[in-house]
């Protein structure tokens, strides 16, 4: 078990793949926060719960069609 953990961590002894890694994990957790604050906010002006759930909804159709678009 020791020498599978330490091949699937192999990676990580490349510079440029910790850069890669820690970027996308950073901007990840960046996009989840501005999610997060933008469907309090909608919350916190208007008190509706089919605002804040549109919002949502409207997150949906911009990545669903550009996978279709991008695998044609």
């Amino acid at each position: 078990m020791t020498n599978e953990r330490l091949s699937s961590l192999a990676a990580l002894h490349h510079k440029d793949f910790r850069l890669f890694w820690f970027g996308l994990i950073s901007s990840v957790a960046g996009q989840q926060m501005l999610w997060v604050t933008e469907g309090w906010l909608i919350y916190e002006l208007t008190g509706s719960k089919v605002l804040l759930g549109s919002a949502g909804l409207m997150r949906l159709p911009p990545p669903r069609c550009s996978r279709s678009w991008a695998a044609q």
